[in-house]
């Protein structure tokens, strides 16, 4: 876990951004999941769609429905910031 931790920050100080959505995206293909358990938040929140494809409407749809206005959790999970454009 800290090995990740410390290579997770060597590759943002690098701008490494290329090579960590590239690992992801093949990740995804070959069968893979992004890690939620942890939390998305806005590092991970890009690959959302690609992982759920047509699914991610539904989430998009239910947190609408609980959260119209989205200022709970705003710009996490791939939601974007809240409808009303301030964050809280």
């Amino acid at each position: 876990m800290v090995a990740s931790a410390v290579l997770e920050t060597e590759i943002a100080a690098d701008g490494g951004t290329d090579l960590w959505d590239a690992g992801v995206l093949t990740s995804l293909a070959n069968g893979g999941t992004i890690n939620e358990h942890h939390g998305v938040g806005q590092k991970l929140g890009r690959f959302m769609r690609p992982q759920y494809g047509n699914g991610f409407d539904v989430l998009r749809a239910t947190k609408h429905a609980w959260d119209p206005d989205g200022i709970m959790n705003p710009g996490k999970l791939g939601f974007g910031p809240p409808s009303t454009g301030r964050w809280p």
